[in-house]
């Protein structure tokens, strides 16, 4: 009950209560608003959420103490108390969602976990949506580097579908048609790509997307387009290390080892994370009769990609063309490549045999 000095002015206490009330009642619309936002967006804000929960949830501290001499409890206190726990829950859900946002972008660099937390984003955000597309855009990158060219091909497909515009699901798919050896598609889909806007002012896209072209050039056996595409991706970006990797990649596979080298050399230094450069050079320095050099290349690419059982193959002729003993790293490197891809198998039957167990049925 509010006291009245003079008959007419409230008390401190009364004053106060009004404020917390007050306080209460605005956090009690921010939480509301916060929570409709949170859904719309699918937890992309989350962290507004927080932070209005905390400031309600003070606001409520304060306003319960003040109520506690009535002894009354409100049902409409016990469901703010409720929407507040609700609000706390969405946000931790909302910090799951974006975590998995994240990890979903490193299909580069870690597919296995990137398809899993993509796959987390579809089911919350749906495949329509602008999160959904680009999570399918990406998870079909990390399919691709995984090999997976056929589930690679349909998020592509289905990425494409929902965002014209998403050019990183073009260059997948584009990636997948040139592995299935439908190049005519492929190159369709670096075509549309690099009449793009977002690409046609960007030099070094442009110049990357010419080189992925030269590389199906190369595959189907028209050398000359290829290398007038690589031209035209060193006169935008003279750093490519796509062109550089694609022309030595080229030069290898048709025997001219010494040649293809110097190339290698060139994308190892303007991107030293490649191993696919590794791998190859450690092949041409093979071939050349320089086997140490060999060996080294292909422990650095081996290094950067222990998913890649080809690189774990050309690491283990090196030891056996040195002579060297190498089964336990073998056997090592064969639990590294994830299962059912290839050439997984053939190392653990090549394990098994050079192993020579007591009992090889054990």
């Amino acid at each position: 009950m509010t006291e009245i000095k003079d008959g007419s002015k409230p008390t401190s206490s009364s004053f106060w209560r009004k404020i917390y009330s007050a306080i209460w009642i605005i956090g009690l619309s921010i939480l509301a608003i916060t929570t409709v936002e949170a859904l719309v967006n699918r937890g992309v804000t989350s962290r507004m959420a927080i932070s209005m929960g905390l400031l309600s949830a003070f606001s409520f501290k304060i306003y319960m103490r003040k109520r506690k001499e009535s002894g009354v409890v409100k049902t409409s206190w016990i469901i703010a108390s409720l929407a507040l726990v609700y609000l706390f829950a969405l946000g931790i859900a909302g910090l799951v969602y974006n975590r998995n946002v994240s990890a979903c972008t490193e299909y580069n660099t870690n597919p296995d976990h990137a398809i899993e937390a993509c796959s987390a984003v579809i089911r919350v955000a749906g495949e329509r949506s602008n999160d959904g597309s680009l999570a399918l855009a990406r998870r079909g990158a990390a399919y691709f580097i995984n090999k997976q060219y056929e589930l690679s091909l349909q998020d592509s497909n289905h990425a494409i579908q929902y965002n014209p515009n998403n050019f990183l699901a073009f260059i997948t798919r584009g990636g997948s048609h040139a592995e299935a050896r439908q190049y005519d598609e492929a190159l369709q889909d670096f075509d549309a790509v690099k009449t793009s806007h977002l690409v046609s002012n960007n030099p070094s896209l442009l110049s990357m997307l010419l080189a992925l072209q030269a590389a199906v050039y190369f595959d189907k056996g028209m050398d000359d387009k290829a290398f007038s595409n690589i031209d035209e991706s060193f006169r935008l970006n003279p750093n490519s290390s796509y062109a550089y990797m694609f022309r030595g990649l080229h030069t290898v596979t048709a025997g001219e080892f010494d040649k293809s080298i110097p190339d290698l050399d060139q994308a190892i230094r303007f991107d030293p994370s490649d191993a696919v450069s590794f791998q190859w050079r450690g092949v041409a320095k093979l071939y050349s009769g320089d086997l140490k050099a060999a060996l080294s290349d292909f422990e650095k690419s081996q290094q950067l990609d222990s998913s890649d059982g080809n690189k774990a193959l050309w690491l283990h002729l090196s030891h056996v063309r040195l002579k060297q003993e190498d089964q336990q790293e073998l056997e090592r490197n064969a639990t590294l490549i994830p299962h059912r891809r290839w050439p997984l198998p053939v190392l653990q039957m090549y394990t098994l045999f050079t192993s020579q167990p007591e009992n090889p049925l054990d």
